[in-house]
């Protein structure tokens, strides 16, 4: 949700210290952090580069980091005597001491996370009503209830038109960006045979979709300020479980062209939309990773990994998860029978 390194930190008990581990072709780069305390800065611990499981680079903080306007430098140590400054501006580690192998290594870390660099996280609630949200820090694309897509997206014909062509298949309903009295543009939507209204007066359902499609439509134009990733949370917020079902498949169409998108859902529809795209060939289950979280008795959030395999089925799923429609659809199907058979 925007939130800083150093306030992640701040979500596990005091004696917590987070770490990251991103993989990379076999190999993996690690770090361990000091998110506690008061500066401005997240401390990194150690660094540690590794090799289909042989510890290849592994360094310690050594000495008390030293924080300029964006960098963190300090000294670090190994255990067979290397020592060498290095350098923070995010996770990865820079400096020119760095053995030659690391720095191959971490341009390849680096390239792995380009998606990341222009993420567009939505919030769950993305009704704004026209209030602009207080306080809220500035975002890399638009705000996370799209309530600045107005403005951010005047003069780009083409992703309001394949917003439009979609709504139209969809809803038979057009989208247009017009001026207004005062100068200010809005979101018009007309439907087949009746006059345009404002976005405000459309249901919840088609305001809470339409960031979510703009952005989508956005980012598949990969221009310099587009998205490179999309985030939502509930994406189910306010629509029909037919438009759920939709959604799904259009945003199938985002991923399939470079763009990754992570959905937050308590969604059945989305759950077996997606399960549907993989058995028509829409996309395939490698290009599906399924999670199911938990909270533990501490509070820490727990991560299961679903298997999704080649026919869409899930294997590790929670027993129990999903059932309550199926056991209410056989309950239904009971007392017909017994009415018929009485």
């Amino acid at each position: 949700m925007n939130a800083t390194l150093k306030e992640l930190g701040w979500l596990g008990p005091e004696q917590a210290r987070p770490s990251v581990t991103i993989e990379v072709n076999n190999k993996s780069y690690h770090v361990k952090l000091d998110a506690k305390g008061t500066r401005p800065y997240v401390n990194v611990l150690t660094v540690q580069t590794t090799r289909n499981r042989d510890d290849n680079f592994v360094v310690s903080l050594s000495e008390e980091p030293k924080f300029l306007s964006n960098e963190v430098t300090a000294e670090y140590q190994s255990r067979d005597g290397w020592t060498g400054k290095l350098s923070f501006r995010s996770l990865l580690v820079g400096g020119d001491t760095l053995p030659e192998e690391v720095k191959a290594f971490l341009s390849e870390v680096e390239e792995s996370l380009t998606p990341l660099q222009r993420l567009q996280w939505f919030h769950a609630n993305r009704i704004p009503d026209g209030e602009r949200l207080v306080g809220s820090r500035t975002t890399r694309c638009c705000s996370p209830t799209g309530e600045d897509l107005v403005e951010l997206l005047e003069g780009r014909e083409r992703v309001i038109r394949d917003a439009s062509d979609w709504l139209y298949q969809t809803l038979e309903e057009e989208l247009s960006l017009q001026p207004q009295g005062d100068g200010s543009m809005r979101f018009q939507l007309r439907k087949r045979g009746h006059e345009a209204r404002p976005v405000h007066l459309a249901g919840e359902g088609v305001r809470s979709l339409l960031p979510i499609l703009l952005a989508a439509c956005w980012a598949e134009e990969k221009e310099s300020d587009s998205p490179t990733m999309l985030a939502i949370e509930e994406p189910e917020s306010h629509l029909h479980p037919t438009l759920q079902i939709e959604l799904v498949r259009r945003l199938i169409k985002t991923v399939s062209i470079g763009i990754p998108v992570v959905l937050e859902t308590h969604s059945v529809y989305i759950l077996r939309a997606v399960q549907l795209a993989i058995l028509e060939g829409h996309i395939h289950s490698e290009e599906v990773g399924l999670y199911w979280v938990d909270q533990g008795k501490d509070g820490d959030a727990k991560l299961l990994e679903i298997q999704v395999d080649e026919d869409a089925t899930l294997s590790n799923w929670q027993p129990g998860t999903f059932e309550e429609e199926q056991e209410l659809s056989h309950r239904i199907m009971q007392k017909r029978w017994e009415k018929m058979k009485r």
